[in-house]
C-alpha cells in the first residue's frame, strides 16, 4: 500500500484489499482481518455511517486517493487513539468510542453530521484527540490520556510569535493528567503554560462571532440528574458547540512594506466554551497548587488585572464567562469578599441561564462556604454544582462537587450516606465514567466506615477496586484515597498490622502527591530564588509550618498527616534564618522550638499523631489546655467504646497502687501479674481504637512536647533562672540567653572550632571507647581545663554574657553535638582561678524551650524506687549491684529491688507501677533507624513490649524520675561514631520520648563510668529528690563528689600505679558525663496533699553537725544579678531574684558506711573545685 494512502476502513465479513477496506464501526472483527496500520485515527462518516479510521505515519487529508500522487486537498485532522484494531485492545477501544460519543454529545459537539465519503469532519479546535483524552481522563486512564493530549499538543494552531488559544486546553489537560497522578511540579508547568497563553491573547473572546441572544435548553436536555432536581431558579441555556473567530489581519500592507508574516483574514470554528472551560480549570488548579502562595504570585496578580478590565465583548451575556475566570482568580488571591460577589455575578448569562461554568464558580463558591464555616450553605452549592456539571458533561467538575458534597456531610455529622452518591456511582456506571463512580463509592464507604457499618463499607471498597482494575488511577490520588480507606477499615477489623502497611501505601504516594508538601517546597524554593521578600516567607512559612488544625484535620487527614510524617528540617532552618534577618529574635526562638517538635514528631508512628491523642485522652487535665480538654469531650463522644476501655484501665491502674511494685511472696506475684496481663489486653484495645482515631477527621491537638510564645515562656521562667538555648541553622550555630525580663542572641562565630574543641575536650577526659581505663597521668591532668575555657570563650564569643558573676541556675537547650559537651566542666575563670560551671550555679538541661518551665502536674513526694540491678561495668560481680541497692534503701524508704527475675508483664504495661526508676545495667546504645529501640529495663529486652519505643504506648503512665547511669552516647569515644545526618539525635529522641511517656526528670549518662563514683552520685542525688529540686539536688551531688577522694578497686576503669596515693575525684570523668533534664518542678510537700487520707512524713536520720557537707573555703554567697547579655529586651518588671541555698544549708544525708564501691568518702579537708 502506498504509504500516504494509509487510512483504512474494515467491512465486516471481507479481508481488507490493498487501498482500502471498509467495515462499520459497530462491526465485529474477524480473526482473518488484517489493517495495515496498529493505531485508530478516529471517526469519519461514510454513507450517513461512523467508522473507525487507521492512521499511519501521515496525517490524513481530504479527498479521494489518487495512486501515483499525494494530493489530498486540505489538511483535515482527525483524532489519534491508542486502540489497536485486533483482538480485546479493539474492544477497549469500542467502548472508549462509546464513552467520546456519549460525552461528545453531552458537550454538544456534532458528532451525528454525515459527510461525503472522503470528506473528513473540519478541523476542531479543540482537535478529535483531545475529547478522546477527555473521555480516558474520565475512565481513569490518566498515562493513555496524557499521550492523546501530547498528539493534540503537536498539531496544535501555532501564530508567528507563539502558540494559540487551543494549546490552552492541551496544556490544562495535560497539567490535570499530572494532577491526578501526583507529578504536581509538572501539573504547575502546563497550568502556568495555560494561563501565560490566556494573558498572550486577553481579548481572544472579542474576536469571537457570539450568537445575539441564549435559548432555552431543549426539553430532553434539562431532564432532572439521577440524583436530585435543583432549586435554583435559573434556566438551562443551549449555547453552540462552534462558534466562528476571526483570524488575520484586513490591512497586511504595513506588513509588506515593513517586513514580518503577512497573515491573511480568515473565519475560524472553535470551541469556545470548551477554551474557556480549561482556562478556568488552569485558573483554579494553579491557585489549589499554590495554596498561599498563590496571593503572592505575580502570575496571579496579573491576571487578576487583566481579567478586572474586561477583556471580553461588552455588556453582553458572555461576560459571565470573564468573571467566572476572574472570581476564581480573586479567591485563590486572597481576596474573598470581592471573589464571592464576582462569582455570584457569574453563575447566569444573560441574567437567567446557566451555562458550562456555572458549576465551576459553584463549587468554588462552596469551599468558600466550607472554610468560612457555613457547612450548610457549603452543601447547597456543592450539591448545585454537581447538577450543572451533570446538565454540562463537565466531568471534572462533577467529581469534585460529590466528593466535597460527601465530605461535608460527613463532618456535619449527617445522619446516613450522602443521598446523590448512590445514584451517582449507578449512573456513572451506566456511562463508564469509572472517575466519577470510584469516587462516589470511596466517599460512601468513608461514610459507612464512620458510622461503624465496616462489612458493607469494605464492600464499596471492593467495588472501587474492581471499577479502577489496572487502571492509571489506582496509582494516583484516588489510588491513595482507597489506600487511606482500606487501612481505617483494616483498623475498625482490628487488623493493625495490614492497616499500618495500607496507610503506608497511601503516605507513600502523598510523599510526592501531598498539596501541602508542594506549597511548602514552593515556598522555600522561590526564597531561595529571590522571588518573594522575607515579609512574605515569614508569612508564608508561618502558614504553610503550622501545626494541623480542626480544619486541616476536616478537610483531609492525609495530607495533615503527610505533613506530620515527612521530616522537613531545612525549611524550619530557613524560616529561622529569615526570622534572624529581619530582626524578629522572639519568633526565631518559637521557630527554634517548633523546628525540635517537628524533629521529634517526624520519628514517631503516624508522625506523632498517635502520640498527641494518648496526651488528649489520658494525660491529666494540668497539662493539658483548654482546647485540648474540650478535644478530648469531642473524641470521646464520637468514640463511646473508648470511654468505657478508659474507666476499666483507670480501675486497673488503681488496684495496681494496692500491690508492691516488686511482691516479696509469690501469691502477690501471681495478682500483679494477672492486674497487669488485663491491662495490657485493655491498653491494646485502645491502642487499636487510637489507630482508627489517627487516621480520621477528628482534631487532637499536638500537646508534647508544648508550644508556648517567647512572651509567655520568659513570663514563667524562674527568678534567677538564666536559659542558654542553642540552635543549627545553615551552617551556623546561634545561641541564645533568656531570663525572666530580659534576652540577648549572638551568632557563634567558630562553629568548626565548637566542633573539634568538644572532641578534643572528650578525649581530654578519657573517652577513647567505652571500657576505656584511665591512668594516673590522665585523671590528675589540667590540660582539659584550659580546652573547656577556651570552648566556653568560643561559645560565648560575641556575647557580652558574663559568667563570672554568680547567679542561681542555668538551663541549657542543646542542639547537635552540644548534646555531647559536659557544660558542667566548662571552665570559668575568678580571682585568677579556674572553676567548673556546675560550681557557681545549678544547671540541668531541657530538649526544647517550652519544656525548661512546668506545667500544672506537681510532684509525688510519697514515691516508691524501683532499682533494676545488673552489672553496670561487664566485669562486674553480681554483688557490686546488690550493695549499691542495699545502701540507697537505707536512706531512701520505699526502695524495691528487680534482679534477673523475668518481669511479671512487658515492661510498657510493668511501668505504670513505678514511681521512680533507677537502672544500675548496661544499656545497648541507641542506633539508627529507629533511635527509640532499645530498652530502658534491660530485663527481657529481647521479648516484646520492652522498648522505649513501646513505653510510648498505652496503658498510660510511668516514672516520673528515670536514672540511667549506664547510658550510652558517642561521647565516649569522642564522637567518632557520631551520626552524621542527625547528631545528637539520639539523646534528643531518647530524652524526648522518655518525658513523653510521664517522665519528669531524667537523669542520664553520656559515658558510662561504672564504678563507686557513679553509685554514689546515684545515691546521693535519689535521696534527696523528696525534698529538693532535682538541679539542687544534683548540684549538692557533684560538690560531694568533688571533694571526694577515689578508691581505685571500685572503679573498673581506674588503673593506678602500685603504692600511689588515691587522688580525688575533681577529674570531669568522674562526675561531669552526666545529663540532667528537668524542667524545674519543685518538690511537693506532703502536707499538701488533698484527700482523707495523708502518708506519714518520712523520717530522718540525726545527723551529727561535722558529718555535713561544707561548701568550698573560697566561695561565695549566691547573688541577684544576672549574666549580662547583649540588645537586652525588656519584657517583664525585673525582680530581685532569690539566693539559692549554699551547700551548707541543704538537707545533710547520713555518712554511708563502708560497702564495696559504695558511698564516696568525703576529703579530710574541703577543696575549692
Amino acid at each position: 500500500m502506498h504509504p500516504r494512502r494509509n487510512i483504512l476502513k474494515v467491512a465486516p465479513g471481507r479481508k481488507p484489499a490493498a487501498g482500502w477496506a471498509r467495515r462499520p464501526f459497530f462491526g465485529k472483527v474477524s480473526p482473518t482481518s488484517r489493517v495495515p496500520t496498529s493505531r485508530l485515527y478516529g471517526f469519519a462518516s461514510w454513507r450517513g455511517r461512523w467508522h473507525w479510521v487507521c492512521r499511519g505515519n501521515v496525517s490524513a487529508r481530504a479527498g479521494p486517493p489518487k495512486r501515483g500522487g499525494n494530493r489530498w486537498g486540505r489538511r483535515r485532522e482527525i483524532m489519534n487513539s491508542t486502540a489497536v484494531l485486533c483482538g480485546k485492545r479493539l474492544h477497549r477501544a469500542m467502548r472508549v468510542g462509546l464513552v467520546l460519543l456519549a460525552f461528545g454529545a453531552a458537550a454538544g459537539i456534532p458528532w451525528g453530521r454525515p459527510a461525503a465519503f472522503g470528506q473528513l469532519e473540519p478541523r476542531k479546535v479543540p482537535s478529535l484527540s483531545y475529547h478522546a483524552g477527555l473521555a480516558l481522563l474520565a475512565e481513569g486512564e490518566y498515562r493513555d490520556a496524557l499521550e492523546h493530549f501530547k498528539d493534540a499538543w503537536k498539531g496544535a494552531f501555532k501564530t508567528p510569535q507563539s502558540r494559540w488559544i487551543d494549546s490552552i486546553c492541551y496544556h490544562a489537560m495535560l497539567g490535570e493528567c499530572y494532577y491526578q497522578m501526583g507529578d504536581l511540579s509538572t501539573a504547575l508547568d502546563h497550568y502556568t503554560s495555560a494561563v501565560r497563553l490566556y494573558l498572550a491573547f486577553p481579548d481572544w473572546m472579542r474576536r469571537v462571532q457570539f450568537p445575539p441572544s441564549i435559548q432555552p435548553a431543549q426539553t430532553a436536555a434539562t431532564r432532572a440528574t439521577p440524583w436530585g432536581v435543583s432549586t435554583r431558579p435559573a434556566r438551562l441555556g443551549r449555547y453552540p458547540s462552534e462558534m466562528l473567530i476571526g483570524q488575520g489581519r484586513l490591512d497586511n500592507n504595513s506588513v509588506i512594506k515593513q517586513g514580518g508574516v503577512i497573515q491573511m483574514p480568515q473565519l475560524l470554528p472553535i470551541q469556545v466554551q470548551e477554551i474557556v472551560r480549561a482556562t478556568v480549570l488552569a485558573i483554579r488548579r494553579r491557585g489549589e497548587l499554590l495554596g498561599p502562595l498563590a496571593k503572592y504570585d505575580p502570575l496571579n496578580q496579573e491576571l487578576i488585572s487583566v481579567l478586572s478590565q474586561g477583556p471580553g465583548v461588552p455588556n453582553h451575556w458572555s461576560q459571565a464567562w470573564v468573571d467566572a475566570q476572574l472570581g476564581v482568580a480573586l479567591l485563590y488571591g486572597g481576596k474573598q469578599t470581592e471573589a464571592v460577589a464576582t462569582l455570584n455575578r457569574s453563575l447566569v448569562a444573560a441574567g437567567e441561564f446557566d451555562h458550562p461554568l456555572t458549576a465551576s464558580s459553584l463549587l468554588e463558591l462552596g469551599k468558600a462556604a466550607f472554610f468560612s464555616g457555613n457547612q450548610a450553605e457549603a452543601s447547597r452549592l456543592f450539591l448545585e454544582a454537581g447538577f450543572s456539571a451533570y446538565h454540562y458533561a463537565d466531568l471534572i467538575v462533577l467529581e469534585e462537587a460529590l466528593r466535597y458534597g460527601a465530605l461535608v456531610h460527613l463532618v456535619s455529622n449527617a445522619k446516613g450516606v450522602y443521598p446523590p452518591l448512590a445514584p451517582a456511582a449507578q449512573w456513572a456506571r451506566t456511562k463508564s465514567f469509572r472517575q466519577v463512580r470510584v469516587t462516589a463509592l470511596l466517599a460512601a464507604a468513608e461514610q459507612l466506615a464512620a458510622a461503624h457499618e465496616t462489612a458493607q463499607a469494605v464492600a464499596m471498597l471492593d467495588d472501587a477496586v474492581n471499577t479502577i482494575g489496572r487502571r492509571t488511577m489506582g496509582q494516583g490520588r484516588h489510588g491513595a484515597w482507597l489506600s487511606y480507606l482500606r487501612g481505617l477499615t483494616l483498623f475498625q477489623q482490628r487488623k493493625t498490622g495490614a492497616g499500618d502497611a495500607a496507610i503506608r501505601d497511601a503516605l507513600a504516594y502523598m510523599q510526592h502527591g501531598s498539596l501541602w508538601l508542594f506549597r511548602m517546597a514552593q515556598a522555600d524554593g522561590r526564597l531561595l530564588a529571590d522571588q518573594i521578600t522575607p515579609r512574605t516567607a515569614m508569612e508564608l512559612y508561618r502558614e504553610l509550618l503550622r501545626d494541623p488544625q480542626a480544619g486541616d484535620w476536616a478537610w483531609d487527614p492525609l495530607e495533615a498527616l503527610s505533613v506530620l510524617v515527612t521530616p522537613h528540617p531545612a525549611v524550619y532552618e530557613r524560616w529561622f534564618l529569615v526570622a534572624m534577618k529581619r530582626n524578629d529574635h522572639e519568633s526565631a526562638l518559637e521557630i527554634a522550638d517548633r523546628a525540635r517538635r517537628h524533629r521529634f514528631f517526624s520519628a514517631l508512628a503516624f508522625g506523632g499523631r498517635l502520640q498527641a491523642l494518648r496526651w488528649v485522652l489520658e494525660a491529666p487535665d494540668e497539662a493539658l489546655d483548654a482546647q485540648a480538654l474540650l478535644e478530648r469531650q469531642n473524641l470521646l463522644a464520637s468514640y463511646p467504646g473508648y470511654q468505657r476501655l478508659a474507666e476499666t484501665a483507670r480501675r486497673l491502674r488503681a488496684q495496681l497502687r494496692k500491690l508492691p511494685a516488686v511482691p516479696a511472696d509469690a501469691e502477690r506475684q501471681r495478682e500483679l501479674s494477672a492486674l497487669l496481663a488485663e491491662l495490657g489486653n485493655v491498653s491494646q484495645q485502645q491502642e487499636a481504637l487510637l489507630r482508627e482515631m489517627a487516621v480520621g477527621r477528628q482534631a487532637a491537638s499536638l500537646a508534647f512536647p508544648p508550644l508556648r510564645s517567647t512572651r509567655e515562656l520568659q513570663k514563667a521562667i524562674p527568678k534567677g533562672t538564666a536559659v542558654w538555648l542553642f540552635f543549627s541553622a545553615g551552617n551556623d550555630l546561634y545561641a541564645f540567653l533568656l531570663t525572666q525580663d530580659k534576652y540577648g542572641h549572638w551568632t557563634v562565630k567558630a562553629a568548626p572550632l565548637v566542633s573539634r574543641k568538644v572532641v578534643s575536650l572528650l578525649r581530654e577526659l578519657g573517652n577513647y571507647e567505652q571500657n576505656h581505663e584511665l591512668g594516673l597521668a590522665e585523671i590528675t591532668g589540667t590540660q582539659w581545663k584550659q580546652t573547656a575555657r577556651q570552648l566556653l570563650d568560643a561559645l560565648l564569643a560575641g556575647s557580652p554574657a558574663d559568667f563570672t558573676r554568680r547567679f542561681p541556675e542555668l538551663v541549657v537547650v542543646p542542639d547537635g553535638i552540644l548534646w555531647y559537651l559536659p557544660f558542667e566542666a566548662l571552665q570559668v575563670q575568678v580571682e585568677g582561678q579556674m572553676h567548673p560551671l556546675i560550681s557557681r550555679f545549678r544547671i540541668r538541661y531541657a530538649p526544647t524551650l517550652s519544656l525548661v518551665v512546668p506545667d500544672r502536674r506537681g510532684r509525688n513526694p510519697t514515691a516508691e524506687t524501683v532499682v533494676v540491678l545488673g552489672k553496670l561495668y561487664p566485669r562486674d560481680e553480681p554483688g557490686v549491684a546488690q550493695a549499691a541497692y542495699e545502701q540507697l534503701a537505707k536512706s531512701l524508704p520505699g526502695t524495691w529491688a528487680l534482679g534477673k527475675a523475668p518481669l511479671p508483664a512487658p515492661s510498657s504495661w510493668y511501668k505504670v507501677r513505678m514511681d521512680r526508676l533507677i537502672v544500675l545495667d548496661d544499656l545497648p546504645p541507641p542506633e539508627p533507624p529507629s533511635l527509640l529501640a532499645w530498652p530502658p529495663i534491660p530485663i527481657d529486652r529481647n521479648k516484646p513490649g520492652n522498648t522505649l519505643e513501646d513505653w510510648l504506648a498505652l496503658p498510660w503512665g510511668g516514672p516520673e524520675v528515670v536514672i540511667l547511669p549506664g547510658f550510652h552516647t558517642p561521647a565516649e569515644n569522642a564522637l567518632r561514631r557520631i551520626g552524621r545526618a542527625d547528631p545528637g539525635g539520639d539523646v534528643f529522641m531518647s530524652v524526648c520520648a522518655l518525658l513523653s511517656s510521664g517522665a519528669k526528670t531524667l537523669l542520664l549518662s553520656r559515658w558510662r563510668t561504672g564504678g563507686e563514683s557513679s553509685f554514689g552520685l546515684v545515691r546521693e542525688f535519689a535521696q534527696e529528690l523528696p525534698h529538693t529540686a532535682p538541679a539542687e539536688a544534683w548540684q549538692r551531688a557533684v560538690l560531694l563528689a568533688l571533694q571526694s577522694r577515689v578508691n581505685p578497686e571500685a572503679e573498673p576503669r581506674i588503673r593506678l600505679p602500685a603504692g600511689a596515693s588515691a587522688p580525688l575525684a575533681d577529674h570531669p570523668f568522674f562526675w561531669a558525663g552526666y545529663l540532667l533534664v528537668d524542667d524545674g518542678t519543685p518538690p511537693q510537700k506532703p502536707e499538701a496533699l488533698e484527700g482523707p487520707e495523708k502518708p506519714a512524713k518520712p523520717e530522718k536520720a540525726a545527723v551529727p553537725d561535722n558529718d555535713k557537707p561544707k561548701a568550698p573555703a573560697n566561695a561565695k554567697p549566691a547573688a541577684e544579678a544576672k549574666p549580662e547579655m547583649p540588645d537586652a529586651k525588656p519584657l517583664a518588671d525585673p525582680k530581685p531574684a532569690s539566693e539559692p541555698p549554699s551547700p551548707k544549708n541543704r538537707r545533710a544525708v547520713p555518712k554511708a558506711r563502708p560497702a564495696p564501691r559504695g558511698r564516696l568518702s568525703p576529703a579530710a579537708e574541703p577543696r575549692t573545685p
